[in-house]
């Protein structure tokens, strides 16, 4: 997801917008600010995708986690100062009360900072549940449990090594 950010062998450039943008005096949409302190977060994990488990976790705690802060500081300060009901006001606020569960890949290298990994894993068998209401038989249902049990184990077992 991140690559999406980034250009290959590019720093973030979003600060510069930013920084542009408040010389200018125009309002920058807090969206905006939030993604470009997540940007920063990535282009990290960009740079040590090749590193070894302990080597990740003192980068992360070197380089994330000041930032991971800063974020932190930054979401509570604002947060109060969007209307409760928009969208950036929810996602903000899911942000701070998840907060313990998005920073926990600081403290271990062989954690990953994205789940997509493992949604794309489950994704064919969670298309697949809305095709088994149709299994209207026992000898149906048995057939696709029979065809989709090892193919099941396929997508887990990748992600565990």
């Amino acid at each position: 997801m991140y690559k999406s950010f980034l250009s290959p062998g590019l720093k973030p450039q979003a600060p510069l917008f930013i920084k542009a943008a408040e010389l200018s005096g125009h309002p920058i949409p807090k969206a905006d600010v939030a993604l470009s302190k997540i940007r920063k977060l990535y282009a990290i994990e960009e740079e040590i995708k090749g590193l070894t488990a302990p080597e990740k976790k003192v980068r992360r705690q070197e380089d994330s986690k000041p930032l991971l802060d800063d974020l932190r500081q930054w979401l509570q300060k604002n947060v109060t100062r969007l209307i409760p009901d928009s969208l950036t006001h929810k996602a903000m606020s899911h942000a701070l009360k998840q907060w313990s569960k998005l920073v926990v890949y600081c403290e271990d290298g062989h954690l990953n900072t994205s789940n997509a990994a493992a949604e794309n894993a489950i994704r064919p068998f969670t298309v697949g549940r809305r095709n088994w209401l149709f299994a209207d038989t026992p000898k149906g249902t048995t057939g696709s449990a029979t065809y989709y049990k090892p193919l099941s184990k396929k997508p887990v077992n990748a992600l565990t090594r």
